[in-house]
């Protein structure tokens, strides 16, 4: 039994951490690997929201099927680099604005369903590690990118592309050689 097949009206679909990873479309095996490793900690401290314990669950943890799209993005931004602490700021970000009804959170919910949209992540040097997160429907040209500092930017429309592929059984994973 997975943890999908747990559905109820009053409960969301819950997926296991494999589940998440392999959903949010790894493009390798070895990234598959570390991407689980990091669900399990991120999860732990707090920067991937679990689902509440469920009693038939017993230790093992379930996520939400809103999870992936956050863990999605985290995990593409954490493969540059980026530290915990600037992830957890960048996942209560995110996850805020998902509960919003901001021009922002509005964006991000669009940007979910397929429409074009970039995500800016802006590193302060001044204020490090300070974050400004920001969208924009127009591409590079609606960002305001600061000359100063570093910033990541990611194309969510391309992201969420590569999650639909996944779903449809069409991951792309490619074996790593060694």
């Amino acid at each position: 039994m997975t943890l999908t097949s747990l559905w109820s009206p009053a409960m969301p679909n819950l997926i296991t951490v494999s589940e998440l990873v392999d959903r949010a479309a790894p493009p390798t095996d070895d990234h598959r690997i570390l991407w689980l490793r990091r669900a399990r900690l991120w999860s732990v401290s707090g920067i991937l929201p679990v689902a509440a314990p469920q009693a038939t669950v017993r230790k093992h943890r379930a996520y939400s099927e809103d999870a992936i799209f956050l863990a999605a993005v985290l995990f593409r931004i954490a493969d540059l680099g980026i530290t915990t602490r600037i992830l957890q700021m960048i996942s209560a970000t995110l996850q805020e604005a998902d509960k919003r009804s901001s021009a922002f959170a509005r964006l991000w919910r669009r940007s979910r369903r397929g429409e074009v949209a970039y995500i800016s992540v802006y590193l302060s040097r001044d204020i490090y590690p300070e974050i400004w997160v920001q969208f924009s429907e127009t591409g590079l040209s609606g960002l305001d990118l600061d000359d100063d500092g570093p910033a990541i930017v990611l194309n969510l429309e391309k992201v969420f592309e590569e999650l639909s592929a996944a779903a449809a059984g069409g991951g792309g994973r490619e074996v790593s050689g060694g």
